[in-house]
């Protein structure tokens, strides 16, 4: 099967979904071909990694997977209004299946061109927006979401065969927000990248000094007090007197630094493989307001968590892998803690037995029967 994914969010070597599930498709014998922007790079970037990719040209290899780049100009944060040349490129790869990332940019105009003219390409595409990474300006919402957003969906989106939201919040929400027909909408959840995972968290204990009878406690990524990172290390600071073999640890960035008490190690920010011997070793990974996509990793590596109840967490919550926190106070921290110490054997079971759902593998499984049913 040839697949052809279109985003603006591909960078080079990158753990995001848009660079993910085309390697994994590659992996499963699929002929796959991503066309991305060359305009979008967070800021988090150098100018020289910027750079270092655009070096590479308009047609290049990115591990096994094909990137072919096209021209953008007047362009946002997550969108360009005007890119050239993808029409041409689909003519050239004349792909079976067009899965688009994204339902804010103009590409999928001409996706559903392609499409109308190839009745037997299936076109699929997704959607990562919800009320809380939306825009807070209500008139640009209005005029972008309610209005342009709405009359693409109800002119080239009548060509699209299938809509993925990847929460179930995220389906609800462009089918409110954007207009997107409810039948054609399902959720295709965000999932956790197992390659090469292979833990042995006893191992990985002793790596970091961590006694194997120590309850461990871990959160990670972008930290601080508005993701509620301060509430866990006051939930771990008023439980350690009465447990003293809680042990908490945090590894990533504390964009908002605030002062860590002594016996909380933070050990700042880790590369892949740390992350998953971290999260693999852990008891339970706690994230007190914000989603993050290593709640995924988490899972994957078999590992329970504790979460900001929400719609975008609700799939978890249905399948027991954790519990979820409807304040997010500090006294519902400590309870969380407390019933994870009692119980944290039976919900690992439960993360055991139902994370393979939530790997790249199934995703891919998921997207080819989808296609079968839809060609």
């Amino acid at each position: 099967m040839k697949i052809v994914h279109i985003t603006l969010h591909y960078l080079d070597g990158w753990g995001y979904q848009d660079n993910l599930l085309p390697l994994y498709q590659q992996r499963s014998g699929a002929s796959v071909t991503v066309v991305a922007d060359n305009g979008h790079f967070p800021h988090s970037m150098t100018p020289g990694e910027r750079q270092a990719i655009l070096d590479k040209g308009d047609d290049y290899m990115d591990g096994p997977v094909r990137v072919r780049r096209i021209k953008t100009a007047l362009t946002s944060r997550d969108s360009a209004l005007v890119c050239s040349g993808l029409g041409r490129i689909l003519r050239e790869e004349e792909p079976d299946l067009i899965f688009h990332h994204g339902l804010h940019m103009p590409t999928l105009w001409s996706a559903c061109h392609y499409a109308r003219r190839h009745p037997r390409c299936v076109l699929m595409a997704d959607s990562h927006a919800d009320p809380f990474n939306a825009s807070r300006h209500r008139l640009w919402r209005a005029l972008y979401g309610r209005f342009l957003l709405r009359l693409l969906i109800r002119t080239a989106g009548r060509r699209v065969d299938r809509f993925y939201g990847v929460t179930p919040l995220r389906c609800d929400y462009m089918i409110s927000e954007y207009g997107v027909p409810a039948d054609k909408v399902r959720l295709l959840p965000l999932a956790g990248d197992d390659r090469g995972l292979s833990v042995d968290p006893a191992s990985a204990r002793r790596s970091f000094g961590i006694p194997e009878d120590t309850f461990l406690v871990v959160s990670g990524g972008r930290m601080g007090p508005r993701k509620g990172t301060d509430r866990l290390v006051q939930a771990w600071q008023r439980l350690h007197p009465s447990h003293p073999g809680l042990e908490l640890l945090l590894f990533g960035v504390l964009e908002e630094p605030f002062p860590l008490p002594e016996g909380v190690r933070s050990i700042g920010w880790c590369d892949r493989g740390k992350t998953l011997s971290i999260l693999s070793m852990a008891d339970v990974a706690v994230w007190p307001l914000f989603h993050t996509t290593m709640v995924e990793d988490a899972i994957v590596c078999g590992t329970p968590v504790i979460v900001k109840d929400s719609g975008n967490v609700s799939h978890y919550k249905e399948d027991g892998l954790g519990l979820f926190l409807e304040t997010a106070s500090v006294e519902e921290i400590i309870a969380a803690l407390e019933r994870m110490l009692l119980e944290a054997p039976s919900f690992r079971a439960r993360v055991e037995a139902g994370r393979k759902k939530y790997t790249y593998a199934s995703l891919v499984t998921q997207l080819e029967k989808d296609y079968r049913e839809l060609v």
